[in-house]
């Protein structure tokens, strides 16, 4: 017994990590208030031919992880690619950024491109440096005004310049790293799980931001509704391989589920044949149900754990600490119930039905 509650413990820490570090999200609340104002400029317009991989493979030394690989990335595309963890999707952009040769084949970028990265460690922040620090060492002529007006389209106002960035969020430290990207114009972006502890107002910008970006783009996300927000074309890894499909992501879905037909069969070669058509039919019944109540209940979390940040933030006075930890015990609350509904929608995606 003792040896299972431990188990147990693990998995929940472990589920609370991965959730709390990619939420799924489904359309999201309104909420109040001005978020960012993200922008991603191009730095011109490339050839539009972007990038081609043709029959290659990818992996560690003699370890293929994903083979055969055919991809062609034109001007203005943005594709997503989606698969399991541990399916090889870090190890392909490793291969697409140049840290990784690969193990067959050729990567071919096409002329006039400009490529920049997003790396999901946010490995190119400096945590003992301040805000501004950490993006005017990326352009040291530049006037203290242009630096602090561009921090601010990702929301550091004020005296948020002057923070350590050891000391920041989650939040934040991406938001940083996404203005070091951004701050110089590129026509070729390469995002690995951009929306990691992101706000949905910074989620929102940027979506937006993605949308009006006349460059191109791959994107690693398990945040499917940006996926759908963003994309045009969805690459899936899966068991070594990797297929294209048109469209976002809700489109893969459909693309990529049996279509069953739920009507009586004409003849039934037997009364087992048939109990099973009508338990399999039950079972898709149930999933449909559950899965359709159980974003209905992530929504309403998402709306209460949205109303009760801006009360934390601007409805209740400073002075009240009552009402304060009640209501920050509340959120935790509504944000552990989430993480739990997570971890089920995750489940239900990944069944065999639909």
């Amino acid at each position: 017994m003792r040896r299972h509650m431990a188990g147990q413990k693990t998995k929940q820490a472990q589920s609370k990590l991965k959730y709390l570090g990619r939420i799924k999200r489904l359309p999201p609340p309104q909420t109040d208030g001005r978020g960012p104002s993200i922008r991603v400029n191009t730095s011109g317009r490339s050839y539009a031919h972007v990038m081609a991989l043709e029959n290659v493979s990818v992996g560690y030394g003699p370890t293929t992880v994903v083979a055969g690989i055919g991809l062609d990335l034109y001007r203005g595309d943005k594709i997503g690619i989606i698969g399991r963890n541990g399916s090889g999707k870090t190890t392909l952009l490793r291969s697409l950024i140049g840290e990784l040769a690969p193990i067959e084949g050729d990567i071919k970028l096409g002329n006039n491109v400009e490529v920049a990265y997003f790396d999901q460690e946010l490995s190119d922040l400096k945590p003992d440096l301040t805000v501004i620090d950490n993006l005017w060492e990326l352009d040291p002529g530049a006037e203290i005004g242009r630096i602090r007006s561009f921090l601010g389209r990702f929301g550091f106002t004020g005296d948020d310049g002057f923070k350590v960035v050891r000391s920041l969020s989650g939040g934040e430290k991406t938001k940083l790293s996404l203005a070091r990207l951004l701050y110089h114009p590129a026509n070729f972006i390469i995002f690995d799980e951009p929306t990691n502890h992101l706000d949905i107002d910074s989620r929102e910008a940027l979506e937006q931001a993605l949308n009006d970006y006349d460059g191109s783009c791959l994107v690693v996300s398990h945040d499917r509704y940006f996926l759908d927000r963003v994309v045009n074309k969805i690459a899936h890894i899966a068991d070594g391989h990797i297929k294209v499909y048109d469209g976002n992501y809700a489109e893969f879905r459909e693309q990529t589920t049996e279509t069953v037909d739920t009507a009586k069969p004409k003849e039934s070669k037997s009364k087992d044949t048939y109990r099973a058509f009508k338990e399999e039919s039950r079972r898709r019944s149930r999933y449909k149900k559950e899965l359709q109540s159980l974003k209905a209940r992530i929504v309403n979390q998402e709306r209460e754990a949205a109303r009760l940040e801006r009360e934390i933030n601007q409805g209740i006075p400073r002075s009240d600490w009552e009402m304060l930890h009640d209501a920050s015990e509340r959120k935790k609350q509504v944000e552990e119930t989430l993480l739990e509904l997570y971890a089920r929608l995750e489940e239900l995606e990944d069944a065999d039905f639909d």
